[in-house]
């Protein structure tokens, strides 16, 4: 999804141990600072966001299911175009961040 909205890799690594890595840190960061870890994808919003931390989420307890992604408040028409602000409280419920976004 990152991918899509941005056009640039997600993860850059050119063998098996780097990309390793990578999901790791990434999966840390995730752990650490909650939605923050996607603050430099500027094309999601606070919904956006908590798609690809729930999908990758390490915790089975956190992590999304497709069917759970797919009803998820980003895809709904109506919350697309009610979007909050970025710094707003996450509001989806099969995700909660660790931190706040503020």
């Amino acid at each position: 999804m990152a991918e899509l909205l941005t056009g640039v890799p997600l993860f850059t690594a050119n063998t098996e141990e780097d990309m390793l890595m990578q999901i790791v840190d990434l999966g840390d960061g995730i752990i650490s600072m909650g939605l923050q870890a996607f603050e430099d994808i500027l094309e999601l919003s606070l919904a956006g966001r908590e798609i690809p931390a729930g999908l990758l989420s390490f915790n089975p307890c956190e992590k999304l299911t497709a069917v759970e992604a797919l009803k998820h408040r980003w895809f709904t028409e109506e919350a697309a175009a009610a979007e909050p602000p970025a710094t707003a409280k996450a509001e989806y419920p099969g995700f909660v961040p660790l931190f706040s976004a503020a």
